[in-house]
């Protein structure tokens, strides 16, 4: 078979151009493929970013949250009970009551009080204010009370008188749960006067404990000798001895210092039974802490008002106040 010269080149040009055509739509759909693949990629590393972004949020905002509450937890741990109480000291009963500074003195005149038939002179000490404060456990059962001595009105006269006032933490608030007014008023006697406050730590109760010892000579002639022991049972306080002598002879007191003796030797006062008289005064052998202590007597001498029998002649009470006893 003869072939025409040219036709050879003619069909491989032929063949050669269907070939490119068809490799160049072969290439053509392979990179849009590659293009829509591309953009599926992206969009699902785009989607996954997006929720990996979302869960990692939701990780941190769970962990902040889980600090919050961890440090409220905390917060809440050291504030109760006695940084509230401490708070509520500083904030509110401090505020209202007022703070004694101590020690201090304060000059009080006797004024004329008229009767039907006879006049008197009269002291009354009308300082108010917080005297002593102090956060324990009182009543040892784990949880600290924030006790307060505090010179406040008198009840039934016109006259301060010092009370003892507990305060505990119930479910977060603090709340006074228990009162304990002192043995005098001030002034209950025209000679001298004194009140002491102690307290004894035992491993059953703190013990509160008071002395107090009056003496009048102008419109009565006498003496009183006062004692008290108290604690803090977790609802109020509880007295558990409380005595007093009171007149001008003592030669027949015997049985009642007896009385007494075992009363405080039952709550722990071996040292104070042992050598009490009728003059009722802790022994510091008991370990006895003295927390506050007031005193008054005149200020000069009363031989002018016996000769005279005129008030004004009374000289002024002073009345000292101290932080603790006086030495």
């Amino acid at each position: 078979m003869k072939y025409r010269k040219g036709i050879i080149p003619a069909i491989l040009s032929v063949t050669v151009m269907v070939m490119a055509g068809l490799t160049g739509c072969g290439a053509k759909e392979d990179t849009a493929q590659k293009a829509e693949t591309k953009n599926e990629t992206e969009v699902a590393e785009e989607e996954q970013s997006g929720m990996d972004a979302f869960v990692q949020a939701q990780a941190e905002a769970a962990a902040q949250e889980d600090e919050t509450e961890e440090s409220e937890s905390s917060d809440t741990a050291v504030v109760a009970p006695e940084k509230l109480l401490r708070q509520y000291y500083d904030q509110v009963i401090s505020q209202e009551e007022g703070v004694m500074d101590l020690p201090s003195g304060y000059e009080v005149l006797n004024k004329e009080t008229h009767f039907d038939n006879y006049t008197i002179g009269e002291a009354f000490f009308r300082e108010t204010g917080v005297c002593y404060q102090a956060v324990w456990d009182y009543d040892k059962d784990e949880q600290d009370e924030l006790l307060v001595l505090v010179l406040d009105k008198d009840e039934d006269y016109d006259r301060s008188k010092l009370y003892a006032r507990m305060y505990e933490v119930i479910d977060g608030e603090v709340v006074q749960t228990a009162e304990l007014e002192s043995l005098f008023g001030w002034m209950e006697y025209d000679i001298s006067q004194t009140t002491e406050v102690l307290l004894r730590e035992t491993k059953d109760w703190f013990y509160l404990a008071e002395q107090a010892r009056g003496a009048s000579g102008i419109y009565a002639d006498g003496v009183c000798y006062a004692i008290r022991v108290a604690h803090y049972d977790g609802n109020d306080f509880v007295v558990d001895v409380a005595k007093q002598m009171q007149g001008s002879d003592f030669s027949e007191t015997d049985e009642e210092v007896a009385d007494t003796a075992r009363l405080l030797n039952n709550v722990g006062f071996a040292n104070t039974a042992k050598h009490l008289t009728y003059e009722y005064s802790f022994d510091r052998k008991d370990d006895l802490l003295s927390v506050f202590y007031m005193t008054a007597e005149h200020d000069g001498s009363l031989d002018t008002y016996y000769n005279t029998g005129n008030i004004a002649d009374v000289p002024p009470f002073l009345v000292r106040l101290f932080a603790e006893r006086e030495e």
